[in-house]
């Protein structure tokens, strides 16, 4: 067992905010996490053979003798379906990463029924599914155990196309990103795709002129020394803001909602405030039509 960090220790402080993982749809019931397989208890039924003995009441059969089935008015299972993509070019951003799959899965465990953590491997996708607040030490476990050698998740269309479902990358290569993303929507459903920005891709140039600067190769996660100049600092968040407009106005066009934020720096990573900008400060969401789904109302 991993024994708790400062990071651990902020997360309930998130359950005192008005903030929601993202692309979640909300029921009238609002904030009440409800049991998905069964709903709001409405009576009893006589059992019918064949009958799904779940529903069985057996405290009524010890009781009565009579066997009687329990109905429920049904009610939808709000889930989060968490996409992480393990490739070599998010070592860069690993810590980040952590954090926010850790923070998104710690919300959608306290606020929803149930996280789906998929993510890509050498040997395809494996996707992971965790039940209610009691299951987030294992989710956990889990976050801090993945390694960044595998590579993007598939995406793989769902049944229910209202499911949150949130993609934390670097879209790098860019052009197969765009293919996935073009034929998610062509499916009919949506993704938010979030881009965690390092503080040098954020205009934070504060110790770039003290030597060369260790950067990773976008494909093969391999350390390259740079030496970085003002001039070609300045390109670099030219052609950084540059790539974020093309991937914003992409993603509006396919109905996808997309956003680049900054890391927090590691100074500030247990100030639960460097986080807000990566939550929806609403209850209710409505589906991605805009580059910026998280505006506070």
């Amino acid at each position: 067992m991993i024994p708790p960090d400062d990071f651990d220790q902020l997360l309930p402080a998130f359950l005192d905010l008005p903030v929601y993982p993202p692309t979640v749809d909300l029921d009238e019931r609002g904030r009440l996490r409800v049991r998905a397989e069964f709903g709001d208890f409405k009576g009893h039924v006589p059992y019918t053979p064949g009958e799904d003995l779940r529903f069985l009441d057996w405290s009524v059969l010890a009781r009565t003798g009579h066997k009687m089935c329990r109905r429920f008015e049904l009610v939808r299972h709000r889930r989060l379906s968490i996409l992480a993509d393990l490739s070599p070019s998010m070592r860069s951003r690993e810590e980040g990463l952590r954090d926010l799959l850790r923070l998104f899965g710690f919300l959608g465990l306290h606020r929803l029924d149930s996280v789906e953590l998929v993510t890509g491997d050498k040997g395809g996708t494996e996707s992971r599914l965790f039940i209610g607040a009691t299951d987030y030490e294992r989710y956990r476990e889990t976050v801090l155990g993945l390694t960044l050698d595998g590579g993007p998740p598939e995406i793989a269309p769902e049944e229910d196309r209202s499911l949150g479902r949130m993609l934390i990358s670097d879209f790098q290569p860019e052009e197969e990103w765009r293919a996935r993303l073009a034929q998610l929507r062509q499916q009919g459903h949506a993704v938010l795709s979030l881009f965690p920005r390092l503080p040098v891709e954020a205009g934070d140039d504060s110790t770039l002129w003290e030597g060369p600067s260790m950067l990773r190769d976008l494909q093969s996660g391999e350390n390259l020394s740079v030496a970085m100049t003002p001039a070609l600092y300045s390109n670099f968040l030219e052609e950084q803001e540059d790539w974020e407009m093309r991937m914003g106005a992409l993603s509006k066009d396919l109905k996808h909602g997309f956003m680049a934020v900054d890391l927090p720096k590691a100074e500030h990573r247990a100030d639960y405030e460097a986080w807000l900008p990566f939550l929806a400060r609403r209850a209710e969401t409505r589906r991605f039509t805009t580059t910026n789904p998280f505006a506070a109302s």
